[in-house]
């Protein structure tokens, strides 16, 4: 996580044009950017609730493009932050977006594992849903090779191997950046778009189930290793949109 101690987030509100914003408290979890919650009411109706994410300055490109990718998945009905506000500060790119309910599925699951069948199969249809939407013309489709890792040999199998299909793909989907929510038991969110980009959804698929079964992330002491029965579920979803881009 970034040292969030050397960066002034009400200066940065305030670039912003938002000069009342209250509370404004760090948030923890973020792997790239640095996160507040923030309290702002711009009428007497407005939900008050926001998030500010600081990048480094090394980052105006994933900035802009993560914004870009955010829009174009709001717009294919992918439950997403809306950006608010965006600004350069000090060299340093950040945005307010709005503040999604919901826990992370991994807390949800590791609290009722009862739900994994049900959360399971939305958590894999919503990376499917994803699949579907069509990349921009624009965006390099191979780029995700060379963020992929620094093994030639695997990088020129990969250039070698025939995409059938070109979409967007999130490259960090798993159960602690998705939320879900109490009542109904559902996916309210997918969070953190960084390393998104056009690409093969095999790549995705294969980086979500490598995440849950090869190498799982932990955090905050929850531990990502689950049974096979609930890899199943966590990926069964996506299974189609995977089996139809090999055939």
């Amino acid at each position: 996580m970034p040292d969030q101690s050397s960066l002034e987030p009400y200066d940065i509100l305030e670039s912003m044009n938002i000069p009342d914003a209250w509370p404004v408290e760090p948030v923890t979890g973020g792997s790239d950017t640095a996160i507040w919650f923030v309290g702002w009411r711009t009428r007497p109706d407005d939900d008050n609730r926001y998030a500010l994410r600081v990048f480094r300055p090394d980052q105006l490109a994933v900035f802009e493009r993560e914004i870009r990718i955010m829009q174009l998945a709001d717009k294919n009905h992918i439950p997403v932050p809306k950006v608010i506000r965006k600004t350069i500060w000090e060299d340093r790119p950040a945005m307010l977006i709005t503040w999604i309910d919901g826990r992370p599925l991994a807390a949800q699951l590791l609290a009722n594992p009862r739900l994994v069948r049900k959360l399971g199969s939305a958590f894999g249809q919503m990376q499917a849903k994803i699949h579907n939407i069509p990349a921009p013309p624009d965006m390099e489709r191979n780029r995700w090779i060379e963020w992929a890792g620094d093994e030639p040999e695997l990088k020129a199998r990969l250039y070698n191997l025939p995409s059938r299909k070109t979409t967007i793909i999130h490259l960090d989907y798993h159960p602690l950046n998705v939320l879900v929510t109490y009542y109904p038991d559902r996916i309210s969110g997918v969070l953190d778009w960084t390393n998104a980009r056009a690409g093969d959804p095999r790549a995705d698929f294969a980086r979500t189930y490598a995440i849950l079964r090869v190498e799982p992330y932990s955090a905050e002491g929850m531990i990502l290793k689950w049974p096979y029965s609930a890899v199943y579920w966590l990926t069964s979803g996506a299974e189609a949109t995977f089996k139809r881009a090999v055939n």
